[in-house]
């Protein structure tokens, strides 16, 4: 649970080691800077300076109690209340950014990064994507092999709940040599969950798309897994976006339905 917290978080600008303490600062009750220290594991000076930080972000509030300094944690009703304040205010700022936004000049914007890293991102940002949204993803048996040992079965459990509670679809074309490897290498709950999501599934024998690599289309972004060299490289612009699409989109009218709950 304190891992999915630390992901969530972590999304509004708040480190790990805030996190730990704003969490510890929860279950302690208003504890003093070395009852933190102790709860946390770190030196009384490193945590001091993660309290300062918080006190800024008004997640700890400070106050004396028999000549000791105390600190009480923001409750977490008021906590999301903080955030949900963020996201609006962010949300109008939205057409001013947009106004900035040249995209038919942009120059696409390349980002290579080691598999676990950057595989939890691409799916991190898949699931957070708006209700209703679709991503696109085509793939061969070697990456799905690989793919799957990437994400922890926490990771896997959170990006399900999250896509089928947003009802994020999936539109996938795989090569049918992939079939049967998620059931062998998931735990029976993921699994599970995987069945629940909206997909719209087609497959393609190797002869036709001899492919074992990985490639996500979604939010004007091509993300690719590479199984050999173990990197994930995304590709930012628009333009390459909405080219890959059209090309996608016609393989998949070509291709064979397919029963999600054969993978």
């Amino acid at each position: 649970m304190e891992q999915e917290i630390t992901l969530i978080l972590s999304h509004f600008g708040f480190s790990e080691q805030e996190i730990e303490i704003y969490l510890s600062s929860l279950a302690l009750k208003s504890p003093t800077v070395t009852q933190i220290a102790r709860k946390v594991q770190k030196g009384r000076t490193a945590v001091y300076f993660h309290i300062r930080n918080l006190q800024e972000k008004g997640l700890l509030l400070e106050s004396r109690k028999a000549n000791k300094q105390i600190y009480t944690a923001l409750p977490p009703t008021e906590f999301a209340n903080k955030i949900d304040s963020w996201v609006r205010d962010f949300k109008n700022l939205v057409p001013r950014l947009e106004s900035l936004q040249m995209v038919e000049q942009e120059s696409p914007t390349v980002e290579l990064t080691e598999s676990k890293l950057g595989y939890w991102k691409i799916y991190d940002e898949i699931s957070l994507m708006p209700i209703g949204s679709d991503f696109r993803v085509l793939q061969g048996k070697k990456s799905l092999e690989t793919e799957l040992t990437l994400l922890t079965e926490e990771q896997l459990g959170l990006f399900f709940n999250r896509i089928i509670q947003n009802d994020i679809g999936t539109i996938g074309i795989f090569t049918k040599e992939t079939f049967d490897i998620s059931k062998r290498a998931m735990s029976q709950k993921n699994y599970e969950l995987m069945q629940k999501r909206r997909w719209d599934l087609k497959t393609l024998p190797k002869k036709v798309l001899d492919m074992q690599q990985l490639m996500f289309l979604y939010n004007n972004k091509v993300a690719f897994l590479f199984p050999e060299t173990a990197m994930v490289m995304t590709i930012r612009h628009k333009g390459i976006y909405n080219t890959l699409v059209a090309t996608f989109d016609a393989l998949h009218k070509l291709a064979d339905k397919t029963d999600p709950e054969s993978l």
